[in-house]
């Protein structure tokens, strides 16, 4: 249910159908703040100086037509729902007002519909508001993580798990040897890089991952290079869900540790040898 009072602006030049819309208001139980205009220039001032909630207007006044109020209501910022209140609008003219703008339309022998109408008008606009500011969080997270990711020397990836596409910075390409390529690469792309003795454990981490509640991985697996060179990289991922609980993302960092791996092996080697003479 909308805040109360609702602010209600009525754009009507005929006293009796202001009087038996307000009935129908009044017999809903809503909590309201009305006014009433019946020129143009009362309906721009009222605009101004009542801020309405929401708008009823007729569809056919004196000197002009509803479409005229509708157009106007629409040049202010975040523009109140927009009701036509008509005795005869007709298909064609109802289609007109919705294309551009009005948000619902309620025929004056139907009256008893206007405070339903009233309450979802504004229902949906508040329910639109809070999604436009939930996409403007989103988009400004999203941006602050592409900023990351270029910040970062590691190789960033993220892999959208409902529409199955990777991102990939441009480090993790660079580190690869994949600089030409698109940022945004089908899973399938990336699947197929991953070491055929490797795949299916990563395969099954993923699944894991996905089911379970864990929010976190690190593990090391082998990566396929531009040049047909296997990389060994180590890989630290974390879980995103929904409200659900539901896995929807991946997103990992990831180095190449190659060089260090051999390094670690030539000296486990060196060792093994040093002991076998000493032993001698």
């Amino acid at each position: 249910m909308p805040q109360s009072p609702i602010r209600i602006l009525m754009l009507e030049d005929t006293p009796s159908d202001v009087e038996l819309a307000l009935r129908e208001l009044r017999r809903s139980g809503l909590e309201f703040a009305f006014e009433h205009v019946e020129t143009l220039d009362a309906f721009q001032a009222a605009l101004d100086n009542f801020h309405p909630d929401v708008i009823l207007a007729d569809y056919n006044l004196a000197g002009f037509d509803g479409v005229d109020a509708l157009r106007l209501s629409r040049t202010r910022p975040s523009p109140p729902p927009f009701i036509f209140v008509s005795g005869s609008i007709g298909e064609e003219r109802a289609v007109e007002a919705v294309r551009e703008g009005a948000t619902d339309y309620v025929m004056k022998d139907r009256l008893a519909r206007l405070p339903m109408a009233v309450v979802r008008a504004i229902e949906t606009k508040e329910r639109m508001a809070l999604e436009h500011e939930a996409q403007q969080a989103l988009q400004a997270s999203e941006e602050r993580f592409r900023l990351a990711a270029r910040a970062t020397s590691d190789g960033v990836w993220d892999w959208d798990i409902v529409e199955d596409q990777v991102w990939l910075s441009e480090p993790y390409r660079s580190i690869f040897g994949y600089a030409d390529l698109p940022e945004l690469v089908p899973g399938q792309w990336w699947a197929e890089r991953i070491h055929p003795d490797d795949a299916g454990r990563m395969m099954e981490v993923a699944a894991y991952l996905r089911q379970s509640r864990q929010s976190q991985w690190t593990g090391v697996y082998r990566f396929l290079r531009a040049d047909g060179v296997w990389a060994e990289i180590e890989d630290h991922c974390y879980v995103v869900r929904d409200s659900e609980g539901e896995a929807v993302r991946l997103i990992g960092a990831v180095r190449d540790i190659t060089a260090k791996r051999a390094s670690a092996r030539a000296l486990e080697e060196s060792e093994k040898r040093y002991r076998s003479v000493a032993q001698t």
